[in-house]
């Protein structure tokens, strides 16, 4: 059986699984007609529909192709950039203070990367927790190795709170940020060629850096027969996707809270921090 004899549905399976990016669909088209007319047909809509299922999930797909006047071959040639937010998860990558005061009380944690392309910035998801004199995240430091070993520091852009923080701190009450960092997209993506990118919180003001630098990207790969690095792909280490407007903290619930930060703090200092909430 030639590939023109396969049945509808079962073509449009191979298609979609052997398409990554809608370019793909160039190349397979040259392969036989029956798979030109799927891509370009009066039923094409079908193919792009499990393409974009694929690539973004269905709730994602469905909840934004009317952005698109409901034309999801438009929607993936565009990638759809208005309604599908590339993420980068962090997995409470912990950023912990190592200073001289108290450094079992204070921390930092990174959740989550989203690239909003549409407003052109990258938003650190980050919950911090200390004592009253936390300073502030919008303080922080992205750094930027090249690959010849030459760094770059960057300040982060905004900062945008997921609590009401009080107008003025006072010693018997925590410090708890919890929200985003917004970081310019050029700040990442046009300083090249990049072998890391790292974070340091609340330490771009600082002459000595108190808290851990974490790595959010990084080179991994080394050239044949080279010790140099081969450049970081910033856009491809983005491979799952939210909805805009979407928090990693939406639907977190305070045991979900606790659990990640008994994971890092001592029981007690737990307690203490967690003592006006």
């Amino acid at each position: 059986m030639g590939i023109d004899e396969l049945p509808t549905d079962l073509s449009v399976m191979v298609l979609t699984f052997a398409t990554k990016t809608p370019s793909d669909l160039s190349s397979h088209m040259l392969i036989s007609r029956h798979w030109a007319s799927l891509v370009v047909g009066s039923n094409a809509w079908l193919l792009w529909y499990h393409i974009a299922v694929q690539r973004y999930g269905k709730k994602i797909t469905d909840a934004t192709k009317h952005l698109y006047h409901n034309d999801v071959m438009a929607m993936m040639k565009d990638d759809n950039r208005k309604g599908a937010i590339p993420i980068l998860p962090l997995n409470d990558l912990s950023c912990r203070y190592v200073g001289f005061q108290r450094p079992d009380s204070y921390c930092c944690v990174l959740t989550e990367l989203q690239w909003d392309r549409v407003t052109k910035q990258f938003k650190l998801y980050l919950d911090a927790r200390g004592e009253w004199d936390l300073r502030h995240p919008q303080t922080s430091a992205i750094m930027m190795d090249d690959v010849n070993g030459e760094k770059t520091i960057f300040p982060t852009e905004t900062w945008d709170s997921e609590l009401i923080e009080p107008r003025r701190r006072h010693p018997t009450i925590p410090g708890h940020y919890k929200g985003y960092l917004t970081i310019p997209e050029s700040t990442l993506l046009l300083h090249t060629p990049v072998a890391k990118i790292s974070f340091c919180y609340a330490n771009y003001n600082q002459w000595m850096l108190d808290y851990e630098t974490v790595e959010l990207l990084s080179a991994s790969k080394r050239m044949n027969d080279s010790d140099q690095l081969v450049p970081l792909d910033i856009p491809k280490s983005f491979t799952e996707y939210t909805l805009r407007d979407v928090s990693p903290y939406d639907e977190e619930t305070k045991t979900i809270e606790l659990r990640r930060w008994q994971a890092i703090f001592p029981q007690e200092v737990v307690e203490r921090l967690f003592q006006s909430e």
